[in-house]
């Protein structure tokens, strides 16, 4: 059974090295969240750039150099300088053009998957080619009066935010601030803990948003830092409240979010940050039983949730998914600094131990009650087994680059759908994800329910004794639930929070 989760594993990371994509390695976001505004910096800018929150902020001056402005443009390029360059410049690399210049990513020809790339810049005057004039940018006249700030998501994924920051938004921004006139401060957040985006959202998003204030935040994150601001924006929107816009630049682990909406391209989401629209970003709210709590430090900790309903019930939103059983507990297991370290390969670690414990017994049967509201009913319907391997709701449809949970989930679309099967062997359950990676025809499966719903709900009635099995994820957030405990998910009707989105 072993041999069986191996090649699967190799056949996995073969098909990714043969993607030109560079990684784009989910919080879960364990640490993907900010703090007050850091700016120092190993590179140097010069005063006055307006990047900055009373400080300047960084540029490395190398990142200048080689961005060569004037170079010959992209189409004239031939395969032998870039040869010599040892880096390809793939299509799908275009950031965006100006009236002056364009703007891409040169990608590593060599060890692509373990390099950042760099920022390339080529002037206009050398720009004849129709289909390098077909991207210009959205992004200046999106900023005019309105409040930017760039969110770096330390401990993020595999920690590659910094380092993205330092040498290609930052020389990015600053580039165009020149270019473009543009007289608007950024101000730039380096995350310090766990708690720094929430405690940020909480102190300055919120209040903005409440205010009516029109704000553009630059994440550099992945579905943690959203979930993170989504949970600490106001219970009581003002007749005022101006939803803020996230541009998300994926550096997290799965990127589930980006991965589903098409951000999650060869530039890293900077294309949709130049040329992108704010789209009303689709949520749900998982409400649970009074005993839950949220695990914190590694599960070594626990919390109250800190949102409230009208019955006292705790509550999370989310955008990406609410699981419990297999996936959930994959989430949690893998959720620490050991593992985080290894990026989406994570996961499959933490799957070899569920599917196939050391005792021999195979995976576990996870014992609930689960009723399904269907799309459009107002009446419940029970599931009539009582035991279970993967239940997962979710408004996306992938929750790690072509891992495709969802098939029929379109981007920002808002469906919510539910994908559950019950107890079977390792192998069979290593099948049927192996599946999803094929376009996601695990749906296909007889042993498989898919279908869009309003709302789930999943109630424990004493039926779980190990509190490890009561475990609820919401994106990547780890919710343990007492023993009679309960979950309800259902769509949040409001509209708190856009994404910015390359499609209007």
């Amino acid at each position: 059974m072993k041999k069986l989760f191996n090649s699967v594993l190799t056949s996995l990371k073969s098909n990714k090295k043969s993607s030109r994509q560079p990684p784009l390695p989910d919080p879960a976001s364990a640490g993907a969240s900010s703090s007050g505004l850091d700016l120092n910096s190993s590179a140097q800018v010069e005063a006055g750039d307006g990047i900055s929150n009373g400080e300047t902020e960084g540029q490395n001056t190398a990142s200048q150099d080689s961005a060569n402005p004037g170079s010959s443009d992209l189409e004239s390029t031939n395969q032998e300088s870039l040869n010599q360059k040892k880096s390809v410049i793939l299509t799908g690399a275009v950031i965006g053009r100006t009236a002056n210049t364009f703007y891409y990513l040169k990608v590593p020809k060599d060890d692509a998957e373990k390099e950042l790339p760099e920022l390339g810049i080529e002037a206009r005057h050398d720009v004849e080619n129709a289909a390098q004039l077909a991207y210009p940018f959205t992004l200046p006249s999106d900023i005019v009066d309105t409040k930017v700030y760039v969110v770096i998501s330390t401990l993020s994924g595999t920690q590659l935010a910094t380092s993205f920051y330092d040498n290609i938004l930052a020389p990015l921004l600053k580039r165009l601030k020149s270019e473009l006139d543009i007289s608007e401060t950024i101000h730039v957040e380096r995350t310090k803990d766990a708690r720094s985006v929430i405690d940020l959202t909480n102190t300055l998003f919120a209040s903005n948003a409440n205010q009516g204030i029109r704000q553009l935040i630059i994440l550099l994150s992945g579905d943690g830092g959203i979930v993170d601001v989504l949970n600490e924006l106001p219970t009581t929107i003002s007749s005022n409240y101006l939803p803020p816009q996230v541009s998300l630049i994926p550096l997290g682990t799965g990127n589930a979010l980006a991965q589903s909406s098409g951000i999650a391209d060869e530039t890293w989401g900077l294309s949709t940050l130049a040329r992108g629209h704010a789209k009303a970003l689709p949520t749900f709210i998982a409400t649970f039983s009074s005993g839950a709590r949220l695990l914190v430090d590694e599960a070594r900790q626990e919390e109250e949730l800190s949102l409230k309903d009208e019955k006292g019930h705790p509550y999370m939103r989310g955008a990406v998914v609410c699981s419990w059983g297999m996936h959930a507990g994959l989430v949690a297991d893998s959720d620490t600094a050991e593992y985080r370290k290894f990026g989406v390969e994570r996961f499959k670690m933490a799957a070899k131990e569920a599917l196939y414990p050391e005792d021999g017994a195979g995976p576990h049967h996870y014992k609930a009650k689960l009723s399904l509201l269907p799309k459009g009913s107002t009446h419940w319907k029970k599931i009539e087994r009582t035991e279970h391997a993967y239940v997962l709701t979710t408004l996306v449809s992938n929750l790690e680059k072509g891992f495709t949970i969802s098939p029929e989930s379109a981007p920002l679309q808002g469906s919510m759908r539910i994908v559950h099967f019950g107890p079977m062997a390792g192998d069979e359950i290593m099948q049927l994800m192996t599946k999803a990676y094929q376009g996601g025809q695990h749906i296909s499966e007889e042993s498989v329910s898919y279908e869009e719903v309003d709302g789930v709900r999943i109630s424990f009635e004493g039926r779980e004794d190990d509190a490890r099995w009561r475990r609820i994820c919401v994106d990547g957030k780890i919710i343990r639930l007492e023993a009679d405990g309960w979950v309800e998910i259902r769509k949040e009707p409001r509209h708190l929070l856009s994404l910015r989105h390359l499609s209007r």
